[in-house]
């Protein structure tokens, strides 16, 4: 096994557990999403909300290169700001 496909397979077994771990909170909202560029340590922190009887989830990735953020665009229809 040659250390690229070893370290493939680590990335894919840390993702597979990652999953895992944040399956149970599918349908969170996102309330906080921060980027820190300091350093040599660049993090994201996400911070998921279920609902006020479930604890804040707090995911924390290092190490970054690129980070990308969007959201879908609104429908005219859905936009409170048309007038009748």
């Amino acid at each position: 096994m040659t250390d690229k496909t070893a370290a493939d397979d680590a990335f894919k077994n840390r993702c597979a557990n990652a999953a895992r771990t944040l399956a149970p909170f599918s349908g969170s909202f996102i309330t906080r999403i921060s980027f820190a560029a300091f350093s040599e340590d660049d993090s994201l922190e996400i911070i998921l909300r279920k609902g006020p009887s479930s604890p804040d989830v707090v995911i924390e990735l290092s190490n970054l290169h690129y980070v990308s953020v969007s959201k879908p665009l609104r429908s005219p229809a859905a936009s409170s700001t048309q007038s009748p």
